[in-house]
């Protein structure tokens, strides 16, 4: 479904717009990749739902695309701290071996004393909610087989999220101000949750063609609370509901391959753009390019010129070899 890839594409942009402008909304591209990555998980489930497969397809499409741009993170990362610091601090510090959370996607698990060096590494926190909601979809696909399983448990967790916030930040109370365990109690996989479950309750009410009540339910929600607690991720559910009940944005074969190849890289764009905006700034101002406006427009060309070279140059080849050679498009 071609309106699906126009709305990964629209939600790395989200983010990146953020990272770029410091625009607050776009901060919530994030939640509407977790709801995507809901539906999409339950609905590669219901084409098979072979457990084997599913984790190889999962691993063919995170693997190559995260560790290629942790790689190139901990680089522009330990290349920076050398510039400024001794390599001995540099190694106790953001490049040592606590480096290794990222690589088992722990990042946001388990706190720290310090978030800002250990946790907060541009858009990698998200991998942990990711890496955590895609070993339990197949489970929670077994278990959550009817609308109503599903609908009740989504229902249930909107109305805990802010208990279980509450409850993490009580059980680390003691941390230091510098661990942001307030930051580590919203960005943790278990209160992240319910934006996968939207997801997958929208995948059972089309299923099970009850799309008309989920979509009444939603509004009403919406209303009541007066858009005021998780209107983005319901606006965002409904957004999902369209794109795919509508007619595709287009059937023009070249646009479609456009939109495609661009969507293919959305992943790497949402990775790898914190570390463009980590160097770039400072050598455009070097060159003398100091109109804030231009400085932006750059950020963007390069942010996007940069993610979609290493996905092409790089990823896309490890990910067709791993697929046996085959250019296919894995959800």
């Amino acid at each position: 479904n071609i309106n699906l890839d126009i709305l990964r594409i629209f939600a790395a942009l989200m983010v990146l717009t953020v990272h770029i402008t410091g625009f607050s909304i776009g901060a919530y591209g994030v939640q509407l990749f977790f709801v995507l990555s809901g539906y999409l998980a339950f609905a590669s489930l219901y084409r098979n739902d072979s457990i084997k497969v599913y984790y190889k397809k999962r691993m063919q499409k995170i693997f190559p695309t995260y560790y290629v741009c942790l790689a190139l993170l901990y680089l522009g990362d330990l290349v920076l701290s050398v510039y400024g610091s001794p390599v001995k601090d540099v190694l106790n510090g953001q490049c040592g071996f606590r480096f290794l959370r990222y690589v088992f996607f722990i990042q946001c698990l388990t706190p720290t004393d310090n978030w800002n060096m250990w946790n907060n590494h541009g858009a990698l926190w998200t991998m942990s909610s990711f890496a955590v909601f895609y070993i339990m979809a197949p489970f929670l696909y077994k278990a959550l087989n009817r609308f109503y399983k599903v609908f009740f448990t989504t229902i249930i967790l909107l109305w805990a999220n802010p208990l279980l916030i509450s409850a993490i930040k009580q059980l680390f109370a003691n941390y230091p101000e510098d661990a942001h365990i307030e930051w580590f109690a919203t960005m943790n996989p278990l209160t992240e949750l319910y934006c996968f479950m939207l997801g997958m309750t929208l995948f059972m009410a089309l299923k099970e063609g009850v799309e008309t009540l989920y979509v009444f339910i939603v509004s009403i929600l919406l209303i009541m609370t007066g858009f005021s607690k998780y209107s983005y991720e319901l606006i965002f559910t409904l957004l999902i509901l369209n794109a795919v009940s509508l007619k595709p944005f287009t059937h023009n074969l070249k646009i479609c391959k456009w939109l495609i190849c661009i969507s293919k890289g959305t992943f790497t764009l949402y990775l790898i753009h914190p570390l463009v905006l980590k160097v770039v700034p400072g050598l455009l101002e070097r060159m003398g390019m100091h109109n804030e406006l231009l400085l932006k427009i750059c950020l963007y060309i390069l942010s996007v010129m940069g993610a979609y070279l290493v996905h092409y140059l790089i990823i896309n080849k490890i990910e067709r070899r791993l697929s046996g050679g085959t250019a296919r498009i894995i959800y």
